[in-house]
């Protein structure tokens, strides 16, 4: 949920995510299949049952939760390990071959929901 929050991720359906099991029988996550940035903020889908915004940031992150029953040191940590990996974004996306122009609107965008409140 930080994820799609933080990245402006709107491709956040379930058939998106998935486990490999290794010949040893060990269950890993597959990394994510699909992500799909989109320049208007719109809330997600949980966001909008649950919290209802257009801007969903630290508060609604927060309602969501506590109503999860997730502990505020865990939820900051989860936040904090969110937002350190974006930060990776720039560098991340010009090793994959992403336009400069793309990189950068992308990167803009991901700085602004953090000021969301």
């Amino acid at each position: 949920m930080v994820f799609n929050v933080r990245a402006l991720n709107r491709d956040d359906h379930v058939r998106n995510h998935a486990f490999l099991m290794n010949a040893a029988g060990e269950w890993s996550w597959l990394p994510p299949m699909m992500c799909r940035f989109l320049r208007a903020p719109v809330a997600s889908i949980l966001f909008r049952s649950l919290v209802m915004g257009a801007h969903p940031g630290k508060v609604a992150i927060n309602k969501v939760a506590r109503i999860a029953g997730i502990k505020p040191v865990r939820r900051d940590k989860i936040i904090d390990a969110v937002d350190s990996a974006l930060c990776l974004w720039e560098e991340v996306a010009a090793n994959c071959g992403a336009p400069d122009f793309l990189i950068k609107e992308i990167g803009s965008e991901m700085a602004i929901t953090r000021g969301w409140k």
